[in-house]
């Protein structure tokens, strides 16, 4: 009875046939799969993914010695597997023994087969393909299974002889005939590895997924729109950082600074992956617009240089690079189109009245536009509430036209996948549909796939921060908000002080009360009130959408912001809850409550327009119907306007000199502004001790300006209270995110995290490579 090898793939049937019941010694398998026992029976693979964060998977047994160290493998690989098969095939013994995995792997890399155990009569080819399959130096090593066969047929040799010559045998005849029974098997294996290579076959590769966590000192740059895009291939994605636009390849640890791309919004990449599409930040998102152009759309190639302009647009609604070398971008206007090498874009698909489209895609033939759409709001120039793209939907539109088709009600920037599928969002949701591309129809029901998936914030907000390869390769921002704690810090301090009694969450805007014995923070799209000491909490505000709160100088009401009417207005409602919130404003929209003045008649908000400048207007109180006062016209744009003690000057931000800067001018007017910062500056307060505080523009160090308005207003040097990484708004919001006692000496600021949960908190990028399979198992396509 011959020995039967243990290699489970390698059956041998009651009849003496031979069956190989699978060739898929490198085909990967979820990293997650339960672990077996037996040094023949773990799965034979080498993930690249795994094999770069340094494990190692795979058969022991009949393992490569590249394989063995982790490194990259190739059909090679399945080559010194044949040959370890086929030598245990014919002496019954593995050819790299050992008691446990680590002892077989030393015997892979370091000894050779005992080459006595071969049978004296085998023929000489058959020993040549062992020895050529089972070189440890790959160049060696015979490259194709294809020239087994051909060796074993005595094509390169040109006598195939016994190593010795016949003698006689005094074996069991059951001995004798093993060569003949091994050679018959040998035949049937390698006839069924040969047509298993040749057969049309297409690769089933399992999901593998691991995060990317940004480097310490790196955070996404805060451009309320999609900072990540995939390399069409897969091989890697782009990342866009506060300094830049990275590349973070697969196969390397670190990603690296595309140098010229360090003003990209929504990066798009050409389909052969040799080009960045991007909209230029440059006045974009700073509403610093001229004639409703305030920015352009430009390409620079993969490895960095000069960027090129293609075109000028106004603001950014999301870009594609089709097939055909055009680039599909939206725009208020509708969807357009222009060449991959730059010229004048032509309208496509036009916007209806009130409608605001993003994220156009080509679908395969150029016959339709895939795209998302919401409505705008009724006053012409300004955007709906904040929320709108929550309730858009993903549609379709022929070329060059015919009837629009809804794909989904209620979902956003939709991509079409060669799976046959379409996704889209919905808040921190991927969805997926069935998608049949020549009728132009969904045929089947949406299906939640991924969850986390984050979306930007902000006014301009768009869209949700993921993209998914052609071979399927999805990276996603995890949507997850890590939490953050309230805590004072002295002036000239080293050290926070921690506020104990209030837990950590996701806290945004804190301002103390008059007293101080309060605070008022956002909280998950409501307002809420802290009491300091006891930790005592109340909730304001229960719309979910409401945020930006501020005190009267009484304490006893709170203005804020909020899209409960639709468009984000001003509201007024009593702090303890006694009253019915009240509308204030009614001025089509992006209404941003600043500050209450000392006096209590009035609020200082800015409105942002969908092109134009932001300006800072003043609200009364008590005559709301009144038509707001405008204290700066926003030209450029002014925002984050603080009332002095006396109410003769108001601060404020401006970029007029191109980087945010704080700037004093007396109230009502007339009169010029003064500038308060040196090298640029953001969150202006003034506090009740005549100081103007403000921090760096990257949000480290605390400045304090001393000030005097009376008899003229004077104003003296910044000085640095303190340095430390204290939050700041991902959306780039000049509202201060901290306060400061009436006294000037403590600030409550709201702390991210730090020492070991610093790792945690990091902003960090999904990938999951071989998504379809996943996305074909969860939602299969007749």
């Amino acid at each position: 009875r011959a020995p039967r090898p243990e290699a489970a793939n390698v059956k041998v049937r009651p009849d003496g046939t031979v069956k190989v019941l699978d060739f898929g010694l490198a085909k990967p398998v979820e990293s997650h799969g339960p672990a077996t026992s037996g040094l023949a029976q773990s799965p034979t693979i080498t993930s690249p993914v795994m094999t770069a964060a340094g494990v190692l998977l795979g058969t022991a047994a009949y393992m490569s010695p590249e394989q063995a160290r982790g490194r990259a493998v190739d059909k090679r690989t399945d080559i010194w597997a044949f040959g370890a098969v086929l030598y245990e095939m014919l002496t019954g013994q593995r050819a790299f023994p050992g008691d446990d995995v680590p002892e077989v792997l030393a015997s892979v890399l370091a000894r050779e087969p005992d080459w006595t155990r071969l049978p004296e009569s085998l023929p000489q080819s058959v020993t040549m393909v062992i020895r050529r399959c089972l070189q440890r130096d790959r160049k060696q090593r015979m490259r194709d299974i294809g020239d087994a066969s051909l060796a074993l047929a005595g094509a390169f040799s040109a006598d195939d002889v016994p190593l010795a010559p016949p003698r006689s045998d005094s074996r069991p005849a059951w001995r004798r005939a093993w060569p003949a029974v091994a050679a018959a098997a040998l035949a049937a294996l390698v006839t069924g590895l040969v047509a298993w290579r040749a057969w049309p076959v297409s690769e089933t590769r399992s999901p593998t997924r691991f995060d990317y966590v940004l480097p310490p000192g790196q955070d996404f740059a805060m451009t309320q729109r999609p900072v990540v895009a995939t390399i069409p291939d897969g091989r890697g994605f782009l990342y866009q950082a506060r300094d830049g636009l990275y590349l973070r390849s697969i196969g390397e640890l670190e990603a690296r600074l595309i140098p010229g791309a360090t003003d990209a919004i929504d990066p798009f990449v050409s389909p052969d992956g040799q080009w960045v599409g991007y909209f230029s930040a440059r006045g974009v998102l700073d509403q610093r617009a001229v004639d409703g152009v305030s920015g352009q759309l430009r390409k620079i190639s993969i490895s960095g240089g000069s960027p090129v302009v293609l075109c000028a647009v106004s603001i950014p609604l999301g870009a594609s690079w089709a097939a055909d070398d055009t680039i599909l971008f939206g725009q208020h206007t509708g969807i357009m189109r222009v060449s991959a090498n730059g010229g004048v874009p032509e309208l496509v698909v036009p916007a209806g009245e009130n409608e605001e489209m993003y994220g156009p895609q080509l679908r395969p033939g150029g016959r339709a536009v895939l795209f998302s759409v919401t409505t705008r709001a009724m006053r012409a120039g300004f955007a709906a509430r904040p929320n709108r793209w929550d309730d858009a939907q993903v549609v379709v539109q022929p070329l060059p036209s015919g009837p629009r088709t809804v794909v989904a009600n209620g979902g956003m920037d939709p991509r079409y996948l060669s799976s046959g599928h379409v996704v889209y969002t919905v808040r921190d949701t991927l969805f997926g549909v069935p998608f049949d591309a020549d009728r132009l129809v969904a045929t089947g029901g949406a299906r939640p796939l991924v969850q986390g998936v984050q979306q930007p914030v902000g006014v301009f907000a768009a869209a949700s921060n993921y993209d998914i390869s052609d071979d399927g390769t999805l990276v996603f921002i995890s949507g997850a908000a890590p939490k953050r704690s309230l805590v004072w810090r002295r002036r000239n301090a080293t050290t926070d002080e921690p506020i104990a009694a209030i837990p950590p969450d996701a806290y945004e805007d804190p301002r103390l009360s008059p007293d101080a014995s309060r605070v008022l923070v956002t909280r998950a799209g409501d307002i809420w009130i802290y009491d300091i000491a006891s930790g005592r909490s109340s909730r304001v505000t229960r719309d979910g959408v409401s945020l930006m709160g501020v005190w009267d100088p009484a304490g006893a009401q709170i203005a804020y912001s909020s899209s409960a009417g639709g468009n984000l207005e001003a509201w007024v409602t009593a702090a303890d809850g006694s009253a019915q919130p009240r509308q204030l404003t009614r001025l089509g929209g992006e209404i941003h409550v600043d500050s209450w003045s000392p006096d209590g008649r009035s609020l200082t908000v800015h409105r942002h327009a969908t092109d134009g400048p932001v300006g800072i207007l003043i609200v009364p109180i008590e005559h709301a119907d009144r038509e707001p006062d405008v204290f700066v016209e926003g030209k450029p744009s002014a925002e984050g306007a603080d009332f002095s003690t006396d109410m003769r000057y108001v601060s404020y931000l401006s970029i007029e000199t191109g980087r945010r800067e704080i700037y004093v001018r007396p109230y009502p007017g007339p009169g010029g502004q003064v500038t308060v910062s040196v090298g640029g500056g953001q969150e202006p307060v003034w506090s009740p001790n005549g100081e103007v505080f403000y921090r760096s523009l990257n949000g480290d160090r605390m400045f304090g300006v001393a000030t005097a308005t009376a008899p003229i207003l004077k104003v003296g040097a910044p000085a640095m209270l303190f340095e430390a990484p204290y939050y700041i708004s991902p959306t780039g919001s000049p509202r201060p995110q901290y306060d400061v006692t009436p006294d000037g000496q403590r600030f409550l600021m709201i702390a991210t995290a730090r020492g070991a949960d610093a790792f945690a908190a990091r902003p960090r990028i999904v990938v999951v490579q071989n998504w379809y399979e996943e996305l074909r198992r969860l939602l299969p396509v007749n």
